[in-house]
């Protein structure tokens, strides 16, 4: 029975020791988690503060930036390097997918097209304006060839397909009112080479070249 006195006695102590002890004092980790009393005033402030920092390290949404052709509706065109115009297209020539692609001018609208993955008659790799006005002029790298199609697509019965072994390595065509067809990086040495009709080779074009300016007339 003495020992009852001595207990609650220690029991207090241990209790004025809690109310006494700092908010900062080193807590015994198998106490469990302490909680705090805030007023209403102070939660208010703790959840402004906390939307204010998430707004500063949420990302803002990224804008969609469309690769293939410029716009989120166009999926025709995946690398469009070069182009040719007429009266009546636009043709537009697919680095990626060697396809020849002829959009109406009234209206943007696809007319037709040649080459392609599901395509394998036809490789254009370079392209020109037709001199006539009407059509384009193409390397084709399946048949070694410039061949001329007419503004629907047609090979052309006025131009013959020109036999040109290296139109693989073309980069850029220029037709001449004479029929015949300079090419640009077919040449191992780098020189303009210029396909004429009937001519059994293509033949090098010194530069500059002295009568470029008669082959317009």
């Amino acid at each position: 029975m003495r020992l009852a006195p001595l207990l609650l006695t220690a029991l207090a102590a241990a209790a004025g020791a809690c109310r006494d002890t700092p908010h900062d004092a080193p807590r015994d980790p198998a106490a469990g988690p302490r909680t705090t009393r805030s007023t209403p005033g102070a939660e208010a402030g703790a959840s402004d503060a906390s939307a204010q920092l998430t707004r500063r390290i949420t990302p803002a949404p990224e804008h969609p930036r469309w690769i293939r052709g410029g716009s989120e509706r166009d999926t025709i065109l995946s690398f469009p390097r070069t182009l040719a115009v007429d009266d009546r297209h636009l043709y537009v020539l697919d680095a990626d997918t060697h396809a020849l692609l002829a959009l109406r001018l009234a209206d943007g609208a696809l007319d037709w097209r040649v080459g392609g993955p599901r395509d394998s008659t036809i490789a254009p790799v370079a392209l020109t304006a037709a001199p006539s006005g009407r059509g384009v002029i193409l390397a084709d790298a399946a048949h070694g060839r410039l061949l001329a199609l007419d503004a629907d697509g047609r090979p052309a019965a006025a131009a013959p397909a020109l036999a040109f072994a290296a139109a693989a390595d073309a980069r850029s065509l220029c037709a001449l009112p004479d029929g015949s067809v300079l090419v640009a990086g077919a040449d191992p040495a780098g020189a303009l080479l210029r396909v004429v009709p009937h001519a059994p080779s293509p033949e090098r074009v010194p530069l500059p070249w002295p009568d470029l300016a008669a082959r317009h007339r």
